[in-house]
């Protein structure tokens, strides 16, 4: 997903896909993340591994996702990539992806503003 010369890259884990009368009315829940990578949002790539640095929620039947990625809650994130977050006014980034290549991108700003990437 790209906005503004920001890209995430994320994986995670699904569960298996339930069989007979479930498979018409399913979305997939998270399981686990395993890894995103967010590069653009400052000069070095920030990635993230910890459970409570990425969030997640499926819209219906997963057409859609909305994701929250929180820097700070990453354990060992360099001292210079929170300078950079912190110059540059981020406290988060909200993803919603809309499937395909659409996605919306916002960030939430120290002050406690959102602003849309763009």
């Amino acid at each position: 997903m790209s906005v503004a010369n920001v890209t995430v890259q994320t994986s995670f884990y699904w569960p298996g896909q339930p069989g007979g009368d479930f498979l018409a009315g399913y979305t997939a829940p998270l399981i686990q993340f395993i890894e995103t990578r967010i590069t653009g949002l400052t000069p070095n790539p920030i990635v993230l591994t910890n459970y409570f640095s990425q969030m997640y929620r499926p819209e219906h039947h997963n057409f859609g996702e909305e994701f929250i990625f929180e820097p700070r809650l990453e354990p060992g994130l360099p001292p210079s990539v929170l300078n950079e977050l912190n110059a540059a006014n981020i406290q988060l980034l909200y993803v919603r992806w809309l499937g395909g290549a659409n996605a919306v991108f916002s960030l939430l700003g120290l002050d406690d503003k959102f602003r849309a990437l763009q």
